[in-house]
């Protein structure tokens, strides 16, 4: 039996060929569409979880964990304080305190007096509920600071700024020695310390 296309017999004449309906090119320009229309849906699945996800975190976020996020991405910020602000790159956070690098040195700030804090960042920081990073509290880092003897800045949370040697830090209270003769010492309630910063 000779091939054909059915031609003469009808369609008891013979085995029709059924020839594919697509040539080469057109064969190669759907497999691409179809190729690139599922990259698209992909990439459109991939942007829709990304978002539910980072929606989720949002929802999810607490106070600590927004700085954590923030330190681990070595954020500029603005602090907001009672009157006052500090801008940094936010270091560390801990339970009660946080920490700016900047310029001039190192910055602590008692949590207890920030109002807020403006992050540079093109995205919102997750702040899941996450423990802080750094160990260590604002009176231990007082007191570190106080076994140099280097002189400082406290800005109060009510307003003002002391300038000298901190010398002590006690269960609430801080002790400032003036940096010149005659010495006298200065009484702070540990509560009312906004910040602490190195006096050039």
């Amino acid at each position: 039996m000779e091939d054909g296309d059915g031609g003469g017999g009808g369609d008891g004449g013979g085995e029709r060929i059924h020839r594919y309906p697509f040539d080469d090119g057109a064969l190669l320009a759907a497999l691409t569409a179809w190729s690139a229309d599922t990259r698209t849906r992909e990439a459109v699945a991939a942007r829709t979880r990304e978002r539910w996800l980072r929606q989720q975190a949002q929802e999810e976020a607490t106070w600590l964990g927004v700085l954590v996020d923030l330190a681990e991405r070595g954020s500029d910020v603005t602090v907001g304080l009672d009157g006052r602000s500090a801008s940094g790159r936010l270091v560390g956070v801990g339970a009660d305190l946080c920490v700016l690098a900047h310029a001039g040195g190192t910055t602590l700030i008692a949590l207890a007096h920030v109002r807020s804090v403006r992050a540079g960042d093109t995205s919102p920081a997750a702040g899941s509920d996450r423990r802080p990073a750094l160990q260590v509290s604002l009176p231990e880092a007082l007191a570190a600071l106080a076994a140099e003897r280097d002189p400082v800045a406290v800005t109060l949370g009510g307003g003002g700024e002391l300038r000298g040697v901190l010398v002590a830090v006690g269960a609430d209270v801080v002790t400032l020695r003036s940096r010149s003769r005659p010495w006298t010492h200065t009484y702070v309630p540990l509560a009312a310390v906004a910040t602490c910063s190195p006096s050039p």
